[in-house]
């Protein structure tokens, strides 16, 4: 498939009572890392139905719409499901299940998988030591709530976190460690399906009480770009996520304010997750850098 190219999605539109097969017609908007986007009209009942190119092939099935006037349409690559279609269609071949979530491919859950991650810090102008250290990270617990995944980690420093996967996309729960008492809503590290451009907000407030110190946090997320390519200390990988965060952090202790502007950029890699997080902050040039070592399949 090319940019451009014309495509038919057919499927049985929802809400208009029949039982015939509906035609729409669009084009390959672009290439997306795991599906094609299109701007044919895909609604509910659509979702499974072939796509299919001018010479009658079957070049992909519908599989979802995103954007604020749900006129982004979705299709998985023909090729991501012959496989399966094969072994369905011979009695005799295993039986197969296999689950994919557009943009999931960004995101490896699994219980028991280690992570090894090379930190560093430049402190800028804050007169501290820089430091470059290796910590370790374990998926400890993978619980299934209804087809949400709830994922307990924690790392060699003792840092624990809790992240939540569910159809609006991996989310992150707060977790009251170190004094800190965190605001209890959760925190939307990347949605479902994820296309570059797509933009999202957060406000949040934490406390810490031994010190009197009120933190408010908002922040804007981009995704910049889903085709980089990128080098880290465990190989070099293409079609990268690119991810970046600018918070506005205020510090309020008895009645005095500091204003804090904060850049976070993280890439994900496809079947990998993140590889690469850069957290810098304006008003002091400190910058911290975790890049992926090595991790378990």
């Amino acid at each position: 498939m090319r940019d451009g190219q014309e495509l038919l999605v057919l499927g049985y539109a929802g809400s208009v009572s029949s039982d015939e097969v509906t035609v729409a017609r669009g084009i390959v908007s672009v290439l997306r890392p795991g599906w094609v986007q299109t701007d044919a009209a895909i609604g509910p009942g659509n979702t499974g139905g072939p796509v299919v190119d001018r010479q009658g092939r079957v070049v992909g099935l519908a599989t979802h719409v995103a954007g604020a006037s749900r006129m982004i349409g979705g299709a998985v690559a023909i090729n991501g499901v012959r496989g399966l279609a094969r072994s369905a269609l011979d009695d005799g071949a295993p039986r197969m299940r296999e689950v994919k979530v557009t943009g999931m491919e960004y995101v490896v859950i699994r219980t028991g998988r280690r992570t090894m991650w090379r930190r560093s810090y430049d402190p800028g102008s804050t007169g501290e030591r820089p430091y470059v250290a290796e910590v370790t990270s374990e998926d400890l617990r993978v619980d299934n709530y209804n087809g949400a995944l709830l994922v307990r980690a924690r790392d060699s420093t003792g840092a624990e976190s809790t992240t939540y996967m569910d159809s609006h996309g991996l989310l992150s729960l707060p977790v009251s460690q170190g004094g800190w008492v965190l605001s209890g809503e959760p925190r939307l590290i990347l949605p479902l399906p994820p296309f570059g451009g797509r933009t999202w907000q957060d406000r949040r407030t934490d406390q810490y009480p031994p010190q009197g110190l009120g933190r408010e946090l908002t922040s804007i997320t981009r995704i910049e770009g889903l085709n980089e390519v990128l080098t880290v200390p465990a190989g070099t990988y293409t079609q990268c996520m690119k991810v970046v965060e600018t918070i506005v952090q205020v510090d309020t202790r008895g009645g005095q304010q500091r204003v804090w502007h904060v850049t976070t950029t993280t890439w994900r890699a496809p079947s990998v997750g993140p590889i690469r997080s850069i957290r810098e902050l304006q008003e002091s040039k400190e910058r911290f850098v975790q890049e992926l070592v090595s991790a378990t399949p």
